[in-house]
Order: C-alpha cells, then sequence, then structure tokens
C-alpha cells in the first residue's frame, strides 16, 4: 500500500508538476506574447525613425550637392571677379601710358609751336637790326652830307 500512495503522490506530484509546468507555460506564453508586441511597437517605432532618417539623410545630400553646386559657381565667379580686377588694373596702367603719351604729344606740339615762334622771333631781330644799321648808316650819312655842306658854306 506504501507504494501505492507513493504511487498515487507521485502521480499527484506529477500531475502536480504537469499542471504547474503548464500554468508556467501558459504564463511564459503569455509573457512572451506581451514581449513580442512590445518588440513589434519597438521595432515600428525604429522602422520609422529610420525611414525619418533616412528622409533626412536624401535632404541634406540633396542640400549638400546644391551646396555643392553653389561652391563650384561662387569660385567661377570669384576668378571672374579676379580676372576682372586685372583688367581693370591693365586698363588703369593703360590709361595711364595713354595720358603720358597724350601730355608728351601736346608738350612736342607745344615746343615745336615754340621753336617757331623763337625762329620768327630770331628772324624779327635780324631784320629790325638790320633796318637800325641801315637807319644808322642813312643817318650817319645825312651827317657827313651836312657837315660837307657846312664846310662848303663856311668857306
Amino acid at each position: 500500500m506504501n507504494n501505492v500512495v507513493t504511487m498515487v503522490e507521485e502521480f499527484y506530484d506529477d500531475d502536480n508538476i504537469i499542471c504547474q509546468l503548464e500554468t508556467m507555460s501558459s504564463s511564459i506564453q503569455l509573457k512572451l506574447e506581451q514581449e513580442r508586441k512590445t518588440l513589434k511597437g519597438q521595432v515600428y517605432d525604429l522602422e520609422r525613425k529610420v525611414k525619418i532618417f533616412r528622409k533626412k539623410l536624401v535632404a541634406a545630400e540633396s542640400t549638400l550637392l546644391a551646396k555643392g553646386s553653389e561652391l563650384i559657381a561662387l569660385k567661377s565667379n570669384l576668378r571672374e571677379l579676379e580676372e576682372l580686377r586685372e583688367m581693370k588694373e591693365v586698363l588703369i596702367l593703360l590709361s595711364q601710358f595713354m595720358d603720358i603719351d597724350r601730355k608728351e604729344k601736346q608738350t612736342t606740339v607745344i615746343l615745336k609751336m615754340q621753336v617757331a615762334q623763337l625762329a620768327d622771333m630770331e628772324l624779327l631781330y635780324k631784320e629790325g637790326q638790320a633796318l637800325r644799321k641801315r637807319y644808322f648808316n642813312t643817318l650817319e650819312g645825312g651827317k657827313d652830307i651836312f657837315k660837307y655842306k657846312s664846310y662848303v658854306f663856311d668857306l
């Protein structure tokens, strides 16, 4: 009988263990279901965040490409501006050289006019000198005539 009791007890213990195991199994399954639902929610949230970050990444990449294009355009404009500045400097120097050349031509014209005026004045001076000499000689000749006439009259 002892054996039967032990068997019953064992059966009862086995049945109790089975019940407990079933309870634990269903409890674990519930927990697993809850954990699965929680994880599904987290995965969904993470996937949504990944999509948002991908959209932001695409927007950032397009902004970066646009900024790259702007940078290229700005570099081109900078080179063009530097070339224009160099051209401006060259034009200023050219203008200064042309101004100097024009002034030299004006000075040359003025000097030629002064040389011509000096030659005219020298010619006039020589003509005046010749006239003065002739008048002087004429006056001296007239004095001699007066001296001769007065000498003739004195006699």
